[in-house]
């Protein structure tokens, strides 16, 4: 199903980019209708391994204006996401072992802990000038000139996009803090898994596809300067964050965050 999202957000892409291309890039200039992002929040990750437990991010963004209705959006978002749950019940792992003896023991809960970049590829909507555009509202009955043309101090967006997720995550028993899985990490069954979830390489970091659905509120204080708030849902089709696969559940996080962007030019 993901995958198939993926197509429909690059066929998105592509229509939406040839729209009105000749008035959105009449203007040579290089920043011209460029834009930059910082924003900061909190990441809340939903999988098979959560108590909606919240984790710090943060975003940078370049947004090019590339019509009255579209931006196109690369996005940066480098952050973490936790999450935990208690349970009881017998470890029957073979691989869990002292002096070579394997070993049960009853498990009080589990969790996990990953890092992560992420780059995205976005496309934002502006809702109201869609709705303008599709209810034939387009014509200011004031001063004769199109509403599009005009900046709100209030937008609405919708925001979709695909991206690639670089992590690591590391899954143990919740008080024991004994090892049961990870990914990113070297590790190894024998010798009782001396030394496993330790070890980091950025060649071992998993690299999964994500689809990014989201929508923004933005005030803008001046004609440079805006305040913005997201929430932004980002999702992978091989279920991996929290290190632990459900074949009937797969991972997701939300990133809700606050943020200011600043025009490089007056448009």
């Amino acid at each position: 199903m993901i995958k198939r999202l993926h197509v429909f957000v690059l066929i998105f892409f592509v229509l939406s980019s040839q729209s009105r291309a000749q008035d959105s890039f009449s203007d040579q200039s290089l920043l011209h209708k460029l834009s930059g992002r910082v924003g900061i929040g909190i990441i809340q990750f939903s999988g098979d391994i959560a108590d909606n437990s919240i984790s710090p991010g943060i975003s940078l963004q370049v947004n090019k204006n590339i019509s009255h209705d579209f931006d196109l959006q690369a996005e940066l978002i480098i952050g973490k996401m936790t999450g935990q749950t208690l349970f009881s019940s017998l470890c029957e792992n073979p691989h869990h072992t002292i002096a070579g003896d394997t070993i049960q023991h009853y498990r009080k809960g589990e969790r996990f802990n990953a890092e992560f970049i992420e780059f995205d590829i976005n496309l934002l909507i502006n809702l109201a000038n869609v709705y303008d555009q599709i209810s034939g509202e387009t014509e200011s009955t004031e001063i004769g000139l199109r509403r599009e043309d005009k900046k709100r101090k209030l937008e609405f967006f919708a925001k979709i996009g695909i991206g690639l997720n670089i992590f690591k995550t590391l899954r143990e028993e919740l008080l024991s803090d004994q090892f049961i899985n990870s990914y990113g990490y070297e590790w190894s069954w024998q010798n009782d898994f001396e030394n496993a979830g330790k070890v980091n390489k950025w060649k071992d970091n998993v690299v999964v596809s994500t689809l990014v659905l989201g929508l923004i509120t933005k005030y803008n204080i001046s004609k440079r300067f805006a305040i913005d708030f997201s929430a932004e849902m980002r999702m992978d089709n091989e279920d991996k964050w929290d290190a632990k696969v459900n074949a009937q559940k797969s991972d997701l996080f939300v990133f809700y965050s606050l943020g200011t962007t600043f025009s490089f030019t007056k448009n």
